[in-house]
């Protein structure tokens, strides 16, 4: 869920607010999910749902994409959340780009041990061509 109240608003065939409240989902990367954009309240029976920015479900009846537009109405206040989170994000992408990664002994290492486990060889030498 992507925070904030929100609004959709049918304009055609007729001008109608076809639903309110917190009711936009995004997901783009995690399996398992539903990967796009859901748009309702009711995430299990969205008024909108969007996939690959081509296919386009409303109201259970698919169809295709066309053009999208999309209006953001808020204060100011609002940009200034979202540039402070753009920034953290940055730093966060900085920080995990040059942090120092430790070299570990693979004999020692516990996914080594798992892997094993499991029956996969984990050393080139053993393995059959």
């Amino acid at each position: 869920m992507w925070g904030g109240d929100a609004v959709l608003i049918q304009l055609r065939p007729r001008f109608a607010f076809a639903d309110k409240g917190k009711m936009i989902y995004v997901n783009h990367h995690t399996r398992g999910l539903f990967k796009g954009i859901k748009i309702g309240s009711n995430y299990k029976s969205p008024i909108l749902q969007i996939e690959d920015m081509s296919k386009v479900t409303h109201r259970g009846v698919d169809l295709n994409l066309e053009q999208v537009e999309v209006w953001g109405c808020a204060d100011t206040s609002v940009k200034d959340i979202q540039l402070k989170q753009r920034a953290w994000e940055r730093r966060e992408v900085e920080r995990l780009n040059n942090r120092k990664l430790k070299q570990e002994n693979w004999e020692d290492n516990p996914d080594r041990m798992l892997l094993s486990w499991g029956g996969k060889v984990t050393e080139h030498n053993q393995r059959l061509g």
